[in-house]
């Protein structure tokens, strides 16, 4: 856990939080309220939802299921109450209960070190796989929609895999889904420099690919399965692609790839043998423009605060004017 939580701080996300429970505690609750063992896996199941739908639309769930209303309520009611304590009292009743919160308030204890309430008990949260045999844990954060990260132990399921028979424990983090989630919110996220389109001629795109990414330029080629270049293109605008290289039927039959501009639409044919240093010149030319017009702009910000040259530190705090204009004042 520590390791996903240091991995998703490094991937500059601050505000979450790591909801554990227990598959013993969970199995122990069953047995506090009842539940015919054979309705267990189901029950959680049920439960597992209430973090996406009503409580009432659950309750309803498990009555079908078998639970009576009155059980189903208070179950529900429980796992879902601001505070822990009912549930650790129900928790208490049975041994396998006292074992699984044995091994929550283990876990809080060996995370302490984490910022406060980073770790929390979370009765409600299941996590439906069948592999998991001890503590179990998923991590919400604000600005992401349901769970970014999650894992726990899984004692025995390395020789169902045909393995030996170890302990074992794991997490993982949805990093795809969080960069593009932070892309997205991000207008100023750089995109690609080039993106590559597939309409066939596929060993001439990766050796393209490799050639231009050996120029140090960002490069992507479109895995998806449309063979359609409007949606290729959509693609690539997603991207925030600058440049474009369509290699369509046409193109290959004379060794040629068009070279499109994203925000000029400019296209331009070039050699497949003459692309890369074509492209890398492209770039360094781009980047040229783009430093001249930052020192277009620092100067014109340095003719309307009055000085040669711009100087952000220079700049006068209003405040301090408006203090001298009292002392003057004053005097």
């Amino acid at each position: 856990m520590c390791a996903v939580h240091d991995g998703l701080v490094a991937l500059g996300i601050r505000d979450f939080q790591f909801l554990v429970n227990s598959r013993q505690a969970l199995r122990g609750l069953l047995e506090a309220y009842h539940v015919d063992p054979d309705l267990g896996g189901k029950v959680l199941g049920s439960l597992d939802k209430l973090d996406k739908v009503p409580p009432d639309a659950v309750c309803a769930e498990l009555v079908e299921r078998g639970l009576t209303m009155a059980t189903a309520e208070s179950l529900a009611a429980d796992v879902t109450a601001p505070d822990t304590d009912h549930v650790r009292k129900q928790l208490d009743t049975t041994e396998r209960g006292r074992l699984g919160l044995a091994e929550v308030d283990r876990l809080l204890e060996l995370t302490a070190s984490l910022p406060a309430d980073r770790v929390v008990f979370s009765p409600r949260m299941v996590r439906g796989l069948d592999y998991y045999t001890g503590p179990i844990f998923e991590v919400a954060a604000t600005g992401y929609p349901g769970s970014i990260a999650s894992g726990g132990r899984y004692d025995g399921l390395v020789a169902k895999l045909g393995g030996p028979d170890l302990p074992a424990c794991g997490g993982s983090i949805g990093v795809e889904r969080i960069l593009a989630i932070q892309a997205a919110d991000d207008p100023n996220q750089r995109g690609l420099d080039v993106a590559l389109t597939v309409l066939g001629g596929e060993d001439d795109i990766m050796w393209l690919a490799g050639q231009i990414r050996a120029r140090g330029l960002r490069t992507g080629v479109y895995l998806g399965s449309s063979g359609k270049l409007a949606k290729q293109l959509k693609w690539a605008h997603d991207q925030h692609a600058h440049t474009v290289l369509i290699y369509g039927p046409d193109e290959q039959k004379v060794r040629e790839v068009t070279v499109r501009n994203m925000d000029s639409g400019e296209q331009t044919r070039v050699p497949v043998a003459e692309v890369g240093v074509y492209l890398h010149n492209l770039h360094r030319a781009s980047v040229r423009i783009e430093t001249l017009r930052k020192h277009d702009d620092d100067e014109a910000k340095a003719e309307k605060n009055g000085s040669g040259t711009y100087d952000p530190d220079k700049v006068e705090d209003p405040s301090k004017n408006s203090s001298r204009r009292d002392e003057d004042q004053r005097d």
